[in-house]
């Protein structure tokens, strides 16, 4: 089920293009092209059904380690659905607090203007777009817990 929402969300509801070195991107699905929802909201969720399916990836190899493991190795219910929980919060929460947290919606248009590696202005073309302020937070942190 969590394959199939985020193939149906990388391939018909937003279809993301990131930006590299920038920091940012665009997309060109139809949650973008309607505009219905904010350009940090489709990513957010881009990211959380990514982080799910690493998580549940984990997941999957924490039952099978408990299912080798006797005696007092075990996990009991309680601790197995706590780190469930956790897995799924570490997968999840730097991605979108990178969003919620970094995004400024009034300076992208600044920082197309003034990227240093090139010429960005064709992305205003292609559909709703988003740059973020190259910080050390986004640019060191960020990968470091994800």
């Amino acid at each position: 089920v969590l394959a199939a929402a985020q193939d149906i969300n990388l391939d018909v509801a937003v279809e993301p293009f990131p930006l590299f070195p920038a920091i940012g991107g665009f997309c060109n699905g139809l949650l973008c092209t309607w505009g219905a929802v904010p350009m940090q909201y489709t990513f957010a969720t881009t990211v959380i059904l990514i982080g799910n399916t690493g998580g549940s990836i984990v997941i999957c190899i924490l039952y099978r380690h408990q299912s080798l493991v006797r005696g007092r190795f075990k996990f009991n219910e309680l601790t197995i659905r706590l780190m469930q929980v956790a897995i799924i919060v570490i997968y999840s929460a730097p991605g979108i607090l990178s969003f919620s947290l970094f995004f400024d919606g009034t300076r992208t248009d600044e920082l197309i203007d003034n990227y240093a590696f090139g010429d960005l202005a064709w992305i205003r073309e292609r559909g709703n777009y988003v740059l973020f302020v190259r910080s050390v937070e986004l640019v060191v942190v960020l990968p470091i817990l994800t």
